[in-house]
Formats: structure tokens, sequence, C-alpha cells
């Protein structure tokens, strides 16, 4: 598939959030979403660069910025990117990129510690995370770590992804597994989760989805 083409499809996921109300709710889950899903896994090391895809906001990388030397934020959207310098302008170890939504021009062959990715893959379509992985292999350095929130929702296949549980996007477990296996990566954890457990009493909410993503964690040997 063309780069054209990739970042026509990253478009489709990137559009819906140019303009969105989504992020200042997501910011109100933040410290419970790091402290359930996030912090037993990526705060256990300690990392020079780490790259947070599709920034959004910024809300990751206010977290990540205080356990990394430097942080790079990278999104389709420009308002993103807007926003985030904004946000961040008097803080020295974090900047943005622009990028097409499918690839991570920009950032150096073999210089990546710790790939990020948390409540953003789980909307894009699998062409767009495939080309995402074949990049994770070319940017992280040989012993660097990934830490991917994906998609666990397999009934959207061919579908509006704004019409599935959460816009979930198609993609598997399995799948993401055989992109990282195909690209020569480690696949070192899976775990796939409930949306969202890290509420109390989840199951008894309406938004609540059993097995609806996954977590990989992989590194460059």
């Amino acid at each position: 598939m063309s780069d054209k083409d990739l970042a026509t499809r990253a478009a489709i996921s990137g559009n819906p959030f140019k303009e969105s109300s989504y992020f200042e709710q997501a910011e109100m889950s933040l410290d419970r979403h790091w402290k359930h899903y996030i912090e037993p896994i990526v705060g256990t090391r300690t990392y020079d660069l780490a790259v947070d895809l599709a920034v959004g906001w910024g809300r990751n990388t206010e977290m990540l910025r205080r356990i990394c030397n430097k942080v790079v934020g990278v999104d389709i959207n420009q308002e993103s990117i807007d926003y985030c310098e904004e946000r961040f302008k008097d803080v020295d170890n974090v900047s943005f990129i622009k990028t097409d939504g499918a690839q991570l021009k920009g950032i150096e062959d073999n210089s990546v510690d710790l790939m990020y990715c948390f409540d953003a893959m789980v909307h894009f379509q699998p062409e767009v995370v495939d080309s995402y992985v074949a990049e994770f292999a070319r940017v992280l350095k040989p012993g660097g770590f990934g830490f991917i929130h994906h998609s666990n929702w397999t009934n959207a296949l061919g579908g509006n992804f704004q019409e599935q549980p959460h816009w979930r996007n198609y993609m598997s477990s399995e799948l993401f597994s055989y992109f990282i296996y195909r690209e020569g990566l480690t696949m070192l954890e899976q775990k796939i989760i409930n949306w969202d457990e890290s509420i109390e009493n989840a199951a008894e909410t309406q938004g609540f989805v059993e097995n609806l993503d996954c977590i990989s964690c992989f590194t460059k040997e």
C-alpha cells in the first residue's frame, strides 16, 4: 500500500479527534489508567528517549516526561500538536512532530528506548497498525521496549469504527503479534483487558466491554 493510501486510511481515525471533547474527559481518567494499566509495566524501567504515539492533548506525555529524559509526541492532527506545544511550552524535555498518521518520519533509526501508545491505536485500521509496527522495528534501539494498547475487537471488519464499542477498530492480539513477529521484534507479553476495568465495579457500568483490548509489550533484540 502506498504512503498516500496509508495516510488516507490514518486520517479516517484521526479526523474525528481534530476538535474533540474526548481529551478533556480522558484527562480526568489519566491517574487511574496510569496506576491500573501502565505503571505496573512501564514504571518498572527507566528510559532516555520515549515516543508518545498519537499524543492528542498530551495527557500521557505529562506522565512520561517524569520518567524519561526526553519525550517526543507525534500526532496526525496539527490541532493536537499546537495544543501540546502551548501546554508544554515551559517544559524542557518534550517536543512534538506532526506525522502522516502511519509512519514516524522525524524519528531517527535505532534511537528510541520506549515506544508508547495508550488509548489511541485502538481506533486505527489494521493496515495503519501494520505500518506502525514496521516503524517500531526501525526506530527502537536494540533492547528498546514497546508498550502498545490496541484493539482486540474482531467484529468490526469492514465496518465503521465509530459504530463499534468505544470506537474500536478491527484488530486482535494474534494479528498484532504476527505483525511484531514479521518485523523481527520479540513479543514479551500480551495482556487481554476489559475496558474500562480501572473503574471500581467496572462490570456493572454501561461502558464495560469484556476482552475488548490488548496491551502488547515487546522488544528489539
